[in-house]
Parts: C-alpha cells; sequence; structure tokens
C-alpha cells in the first residue's frame, strides 16, 4: 500500500448515478464505519474527461460498470496504477453478454434455469439465418 501508516485509501470508479444509489451508499458506509478506510470517489467529469494519468492515486480501487462506463479506460487505470483491486475488474466484462455469464455459470457447476440463446452477431438487420437459435444442450 502507498501509505501504510495511514488509513487506506479506496478509489470508488463508478458512474453517479451507481455511486448515489441506495445499495452503494450502503457499501460504502460498511467499508468506513470501522475507520481503517477513506473513499476517494472518481466523479463522472474524472471518469469521463480526464486522462487516467490525473486520476486520484489510491490504495485500492472498486469499480463498477455501468451504461455511459468507459471500461477500457478504468482499465488503463489499472494497469498504470496497479492498485490492489476489492473487486475484479477485468472479470466484469464477462457481465456484458449474457452468453459469457450463462456458460460461466454452467462450466462451474452452477444450474441455470432452461434458456434459450438467440446469437444475431455479425448479422444485418432481419437477417435470420438458419440455425441461429440455439437450444440448451444442443
Amino acid at each position: 500500500l502507498e501509505n501504510p501508516e495511514t488509513l487506506v485509501i479506496i478509489g470508488v470508479c463508478a458512474m453517479s448515478k451507481k455511486v448515489n444509489a441506495k445499495p452503494m451508499k450502503a457499501i460504502l458506509a460498511r467499508m468506513t464505519s470501522y475507520g481503517d478506510f477513506v473513499m476517494k470517489v472518481f466523479d463522472d467529469q474524472i471518469i469521463l474527461e480526464e486522462p487516467v494519468e490525473q486520476w486520484p492515486i489510491v490504495d485500492a480501487l472498486i469499480s463498477f460498470h455501468s451504461d455511459g462506463f468507459p471500461y477500457e479506460k478504468a482499465l488503463q487505470y489499472v494497469e498504470l496504477r496497479k492498485p490492489f483491486l476489492i473487486n475484479d475488474l477485468m472479470s466484469q466484462r464477462l457481465l456484458f453478454d449474457r452468453r459469457s455469464v450463462y456458460k460461466t455459470l454452467v462450466e462451474n457447476g452452477v444450474q441455470v434455469p432452461k434458456h434459450i440463446i438467440v446469437n444475431r452477431e455479425g448479422l444485418k438487420e432481419s437477417q435470420d439465418p438458419e440455425g441461429f437459435i440455439e437450444r440448451e444442450g444442443e
């Protein structure tokens, strides 16, 4: 950690709508309740407009993707500053595609509901070739 003799600075890298949501406020309140951590929220202006070299330097980072969040830019920050990651920012990419989520759950023995996957990747609008729907297990 950058400042081992003082409080641990945790950067919160998420869009303001997510940071200000009731669940996030509860998480941050619990994290600061013991007095060992200081939260440094990266506001939307920093996240969207500032180069990562000018983002605050923190000991640890918690980051959450949402609409409008510059995910690749957040990854650049992690590569540059190498903070301790409270949640795995790199694995959040998996959540962008429901097919990947289901595949990962199945690979790890987690039961999933019956589902149908419609894969329109690379297709033009209204183009539905034979076999573009995959049934679970087929």
